[in-house]
C-alpha cells in the first residue's frame, strides 16, 4: 500500500526575519547540510551524511511544529506511518536511532510515545510529538551512517539537540496547542517556554474524538550560570486514554477492541560547559510509561483480560571533547568520552525485568581540510566502546575523504561500528548475545554552481549487518522490535544477517524570482537471512522515497515577505 502525503503551509514574515537567515546561512557548518527555508534547501555542504536544521525550517510544509518531521524531506528518509515521528533512515528501524543533548544520549523525549506502534505499546525512539519545539532550539542535528567515531553508540542515526537561541516574549494559541515563551534580558539569559495541547483544550470543553482522548503538556527552562556554563531542564507528560470501537467488524489489530489508558511523563536537567578548546554536557534524564489495558471477554479470550504494563527509563550521561590543535596547516585533532549509566524497569503483570547497564566510549579524531577551493580532504577516527552487558570492547573506525575540482565535490565515507543492547534483548532468555554490528560505505558526487542557484547531488551507500533475530519465526532486529516489548518475552539468537544497498539523487534550483524547486529519490533493497540462508525483504524496504517541495516568496508591502512552500513525500512499501 502507498502512502502520499501532499500539503501546503504559508507564513507572512518580515524583513528582520530574512536577515536572521541570511546570517543562519553564512554561519552554516562546512561539513553538513543545512536545511534552510528561505529558499528551501538552496545551498548544501556535503560531507557525512549530517543535517542541519535550525529555527526557520518550522516555515515548511507539515512540520506541525516538530523538528524532527522536516528530515522527511530529505532524500533516503521516512517513517512508518505518520502517527509517529520515528525516522526509518535508509530501510533502518528507527529504534536504532538515538536522542542526545549536546552529544550525550538521552530518553526517549517524545510526547505520547505508544502512537504508530502495533500493539501501542511504547516506542523506543518514537512518538506523536516531539517535546521539544522549533522555539527552543538553536539546531537540530541528525547524523547518519556511516556515523564518525566519538557518536553515542547508534546504528542507523542519532539526533542531536542544541540549545542556546535568543528567545522572545509571546503567547499564541496553534495547530498544536496553547503556546507562550518569555526571554530575560538580563545576564542570565534566562528562557521559558510552554505549551499545553490543543486537542487538550478541547476534550476538557466537552469535545470528543471518537472515543480517544489526547493530551500532552511541557515546559523548556534555560539559563546562563556564568560565561561557560549553561543549564536547562525539560519537563513534559501526556496522556492517551481511548475506548473500544463497539463490536469486532471495523477492527484490524487487538487494540482497537481494547479500553486503553496510557499515560507518560518525562524529565531531563543537563549542565553544558564550554570554552575555547573544550565543551562538555552533563544530562540527567528520566521517563515513565504507564499502560493498562481491558478487553471484552465476548469479543475476544485472552489470557488476561486486563493487563497492565510499566516502563520506565532512567539515564545519566556525559559528552566530553577536547580540542587538541586545530591548526589549518597541521590539520585538527581532537579527542573526546562518551559515557551513560542507565536503569531500565519493565513490568507486565508479574513478570518484571529491571537491568542497569552502561557504557563508555573513547574517542580520537583527526581531520586535514584542504585551505582552498580544489584539492584532498580526508578525515580519521577511532572510537572503543565497552558495555557492561556483553563486558567487550570493540574498536570502531571511521574514513572519510573528500576531493574538490572546480563545481563538483566527490565524498568517500565509510564506518564500523556497534550497538549496546536495549532492555528487550537483555531480558531474552538463553545465552549471552554479542552487540549488533554495522559496515557502512557511502560514496557521493555533488555538482553545485552557486552562480546560477543550481545543485545537484548523487549517492551510492552500502550497510552490512550482524543482526539479531528471534528463535522459531526468526524475525530480525532490522525489522525493529519496539513492538516487542508488550508480548512474551523472545528467545533470541545473534546469527542473523541483513544488508541494505541504494541509490540517491537530489535536484535543487533556485530562481531569481524567488522560486525553489527541490526533486529527490531515493532507490533502495533492504534484505534479512532466514534460518535457510534465503533473503527476504526487509520490513522498511520501500523500495523508493520520493520527495517534491516547491517554494514561492512574494514581496509585499512594508517590506513584508509571503512565503509558501507546497511538498509532497511519496514511498513503496506498506503502511504502519
Amino acid at each position: 500500500m502507498k502512502r502520499i502525503l501532499i500539503l501546503i503551509y504559508g507564513v507572512i514574515m518580515s524583513s528582520s526575519v530574512c536577515a536572521q537567515l541570511i546570517e543562519d546561512t553564512v554561519r552554516a557548518e562546512i561539513e553538513g547540510v543545512m536545511i534552510k527555508a528561505l529558499p528551501l534547501q538552496s545551498s548544501f555542504n556535503y560531507l557525512q551524511n549530517e543535517l542541519h536544521v535550525n529555527q526557520n525550517s518550522a516555515l515548511l510544509a507539515a512540520t506541525f511544529d516538530d523538528p524532527s518531521r522536516v528530515l522527511y524531506r530529505h532524500v533516503g528518509i521516512s517513517t512508518s506511518n505518520d502517527e509517529a515521528n520515528g525516522i526509518i533512515y535508509r530501510g533502518l528501524p528507527s529504534s536504532s536511532t538515538k536522542w542526545t543533548i549536546y552529544g550525550a544520549e538521552i530518553v526517549n523525549p517524545n510526547h505520547t510515545s505508544n502512537a504508530g506502534t502495533f500493539d501501542d505499546y511504547t516506542s523506543s525512539s518514537a512518538g506523536g510529538v516531539l517535546a521539544l519545539p522549533f522555539e527552543v532550539i538553536n539546531k537540530f542535528n541528525f547524523f547518519g551512517a556511516p556515523l564518525s567515531s566519538g557518536k553515542v553508540n547508534a546504528l542507523s542515526g542519532i539526533m542531536d539537540f542544541e540549545f542556546g537561541a535568543k528567545g522572545r516574549n509571546f503567547y499564541k494559541l496553534g495547530l498544536l496547542g496553547m503556546e507562550f515563551g518569555y526571554q530575560s534580558q538580563k545576564r542570565s539569559e534566562f528562557k521559558v517556554h510552554g505549551r499545553y495541547s490543543t486537542v487538550g483544550i478541547l476534550a476538557d470543553l466537552g469535545v470528543d474524538f471518537d472515543g480517544e482522548s489526547i493530551k500532552f503538556q511541557d515546559i523548556f527552562m534555560e539559563g546562563r550560570l556564568n560565561e561557560k556554563i549553561t543549564a536547562f531542564s525539560i519537563l513534559g507528560s501526556s496522556l492517551n486514554h481511548k475506548r473500544a470501537l463497539e463490536g469486532t467488524a471495523s477492527a484490524e489489530v487487538l487494540k482497537d477492541i481494547q479500553n486503553i489508558e496510557y499515560n507518560s511523563l518525562f524529565s531531563i536537567q543537563g549542565l553544558r560547559f564550554k570554552e575555547k578548546n573544550q565543551e562538555h554536557s552533563l544530562v540527567f534524564s528520566f521517563k515513565s510509561d504507564d499502560r493498562i489495558s481491558e478487553t471484552d471477554p465476548d469479543l475476544f479470550v485472552l489470557d488476561n483480560q486486563i493487563d497492565s504494563s510499566i516502563f520506565k527509563q532512567l539515564r545519566l550521561s556525559y559528552a566530553g571533547e577536547w580540542i587538541i590543535s586545530s591548526n589549518a596547516e597541521r590539520g585538527f585533532l581532537k579527542t573526546g568520552i562518551n559515557s551513560s549509566y542507565a536503569a531500565e524497569k519493565f513490568q507486565q503483570g508479574l513478570r518484571k525485568f529491571e537491568d542497569p547497564s552502561f557504557y563508555i566510549e573513547p574517542y580520537i579524531s583527526y581531520r586535514k581540510i584542504v585551505t582552498n577551493l580544489n584539492g584532498l580532504s580526508y578525515g580519521i577516527s577511532l572510537g572503543t566502546l565497552f558495555d557492561s552487558y556483553t563486558r567487550n570492547m570493540s574498536i570502531e573506525p571511521n574514513l572519510s575523504v573528500r576531493f574538490v575540482q572546480g563545481h563538483n565535490t566527490f565524498d568517500f565515507n565509510s564506518s564500523y561500528t556497534t550497538n549496546a543492547h536495549n532492555l528487550i534483548v537483555k531480558a531474552s532468555p538463553g545465552e549471552k548475545l554479542t552487540r549488533m554490528k554495522m559496515l557502512s560505505f557511502s560514496l557521493s558526487w555533488k555538482w553545485q554552481n552557486i552562480e546560477n542557484k543550481l545543485f545537484v547531488l548523487s549517492r551510492l551507500f552500502r550497510n552490512s549487518f550482524a543482526d539479531l533475530a528471534m528463535y522459531g519465526n526468526y524475525l530480525p532486529a532490522i525489522n525493529d522490535y519496539d513492538y516487542s516489548l508488550g508480548n512474551e518475552l523472545f528467545s533470541f539468537n545473534d546469527n542473523g544477517l541483513a544488508r541494505n544497498l541504494g541509490l540517491e539523487i537530489m535536484i535543487d534550483k533556485s530562481f531569481s524570482n524567488g522560486f525553489n524547486i527541490n526533486i529527490n529519490a531515493s532507490l533502495f533493497k533492504s534484505e534479512f537471512r532466514n534460518s535457510e540462508r534465503q533473503w527476504y525483504d526487509s520490513r522498511y524496504s520501500f523500495g523508493r522515497i520520493i520527495n517534491l517541495n516547491l517554494s514561492k516568496r512574494f514581496k509585499l508591502k512594508k517590506e513584508n515577505i509571503l512565503f509558501i512552500n507546497l511538498a509532497m513525500h511519496e514511498r513503496g512499501g506498506t503502511y504502519g
